[in-house]
């Protein structure tokens, strides 16, 4: 009887540690949900350089019909933007949309952008997105953050799936004790 427990709750563990590390593989803002769009955007290049021309394609994710896309860019200089009016983008497929953006101030040294779209009537907006320009004798990579001047980490997922696989030595750890203490 003890036996049966012993794998049972091993069996538990194994199954936590798969649910954590899948649930946190598939991310929320992947998953396309009933109501607001899910919007992924590229830029080419993804490194690009003052007074070039980016272009912007937008892929979007929806249940709903989506009836106008705009991206609106700013050339920012020391926390000051430049005013800039938003540009209808072309859609390229059902899901896709695209615009060329000349950048055009010779100071600039980042961008911000984000997209406005428009679906079943009603205007959603996505947070802006900071993007450092390089300069054309500049070897270091743009630094992307996320609108409030706090970089980006990839890897959460990383710690997510080391917890778990903790989790599950922990448990076995556990049970190998309590079997060697009977």
């Amino acid at each position: 009887m003890m036996k049966k427990k012993g794998k049972t709750i091993g069996a538990i563990g194994i199954m936590i540690c798969v649910f954590v590390v899948f649930s946190s593989m598939v991310s929320a803002d992947q998953v396309p949900i009933t109501g607001e769009p899910i919007v992924n955007i590229i830029l080419e290049p993804q490194e690009p350089v003052i007074k070039s021309d980016i272009m912007f394609t937008a892929t979007i994710l929806s249940e709903n019909t989506i009836t106008d896309v705009r991206i609106v860019v700013q050339e920012c200089k020391e926390g000051l933007c430049y005013l800039r009016n938003n540009e209808s983008m072309t859609k390229i497929n059902t899901t896709t949309y695209q615009k060329m953006i000349p950048l055009i101030k010779d100071d600039s040294t980042y961008i911000s952008y984000y997209i406005e779209l428009e679906s079943n009537g009603q205007w959603y907006t996505y947070p802006a997105v900071n993007l450092t320009l390089k300069t054309n004798g500049d070897s270091q990579n743009g630094n992307i953050t996320n609108g409030n001047g706090h970089h980006k980490t990839p890897g959460f997922e990383v710690l997510l799936f080391i917890i778990a696989v903790g989790v599950l030595i922990g448990i076995e750890i556990i049970y190998l004790v309590k079997k060697r203490l009977r």
